[in-house]
Parts: C-alpha cells; sequence; structure tokens
C-alpha cells in the first residue's frame, strides 16, 4: 500500500505538470529508505554521495524525463540543488504525515501515537507487499506493532535467555534492538546491562 501510494503520488504530480520533471524527495530521517528498491513505477535517482553530479546529471539528462531524486538530508543541505526547487515538487512528507494523508488513523494517546511513529520505518520495511489493512491493524494498538516487528515478545524473551549474544546481534541487526530492550523493562522493570550489549 505504501509504495504504491508513493509512486501515485508522484506520478499524479508528473500527469498534472507538464513541465515539472523533477521530484526532489528530502527524507533526513531515512524513514523511507526501505522502500527505495520497491519503488519500480517512477524513475529513482539515489544520492550517491555528490549533489555536484546529481544537479549535472539532472542538467544533462534529457529533456522531459521524469525523476525522483532521493536524497537522505535535510532540503537546506542542498543548496547545490537551489535552481530545480522552484520547479520540482519538494517532498518532504514524513512518514507518519504521508499515512495521515492516506487516510489512516493513528491512537488518540499522544504517548502511544508518538511511540508508534517512532516505529513507522521499520514497519514501513515489513510493509512491503501488504495491504492497508497492515496499516489498519498495526496502527491501531501499539502492542501489535511491537508483535509486528519483534515477533511474539516472550519467544524473544526466551531466545534472549537462552543466548544473549545471538539474540541480542539479531536483534541489533534488525535495529529492534531498543525496541526489544524498552518492552523488556516496561514489562518487567529490567534494563539490558551494558555487557550484553
Amino acid at each position: 500500500m505504501l509504495v504504491r501510494a508513493l509512486t501515485q503520488y508522484f506520478q499524479s504530480h508528473f500527469a498534472s505538470t507538464g513541465d515539472h520533471t523533477t521530484v526532489l524527495w528530502f527524507d533526513p530521517d531515512h524513514e523511507y529508505e526501505a522502500l527505495l528498491p520497491h519503488l519500480a513505477g517512477v524513475t529513482l535517482w539515489r544520492y550517491d554521495g555528490s549533489l555536484l553530479r546529481l544537479r549535472h546529471r539532472l542538467i544533462h539528462r534529457p529533456a522531459g524525463e521524469k525523476t525522483v531524486v532521493y536524497l537522505p538530508m535535510r532540503q537546506e543541505d542542498a543548496e547545490v540543488l537551489r535552481p530545480f526547487f522552484a520547479t520540482s515538487l519538494i517532498f518532504t512528507d514524513r512518514l507518519y504525515k504521508f499515512l495521515r494523508r492516506q487516510g489512516l488513523d493513528f491512537p488518540d494517546d499522544p504517548q502511544v501515537a508518538h511511540e508508534l511513529r517512532a516505529l513507522l520505518p521499520r514497519l514501513a520495511a515489513r510493509s512491503v507487499g501488504k495491504g492497508r489493512e497492515f496499516w489498519t491493524y498495526n496502527l491501531a494498538n501499539l502492542e501489535r506493532a511491537r508483535e509486528t516487528l519483534i515477533g511474539s515478545f516472550d519467544d524473544a524473551l526466551l531466545r534472549f535467555l537462552a543466548a544473549p549474544a545471538a539474540e541480542w546481534a539479531r536483534l541489533r541487526g534488525e535495529q529492534l534492538d531498543g525496541l526489544f530492550a524498552a518492552q523488556l523493562e516496561n514489562s518487567y522493570g529490567l534494563a539490558v546491562a551494558a555487557e550484553e550489549e
């Protein structure tokens, strides 16, 4: 759903503005990064470490070529691309805002909504190939979102107790170590010791 919504958003921009053929997509927190390999419906250029090279490519691309440029930085850090700001769609939506635009609801409790926002990039990675139901299910309840990411907390805890280093390495590799540690502290009042990290 999310990949399709992004693709449709960019394509509708290109369809509605004949002369504006560039989307500059600023994502300083890398919230959308896991989705990039799945955006097949648009020509996508990723920042490769050089804004000057990107500017050169934009200037010398074929006339009318529609391009989405993914920039994992803030807009103010891309001054070299300033000449394109006036004629491009500047996409700076946080994942939370984009999901809200798609009509998805977040819990009314501000604390729960805040905690869910922190999980959105990892949920986005898991959402590839899944429909709106995935988001409706996971945004309805913080525990559901955590379970989607970690799996059964009790199973993860048992794996951690059996082989702390291996399970911690797995969780860290999936960037779920902080979530697991928070769940461990919330459920049992235990903090992960430094030597386990």
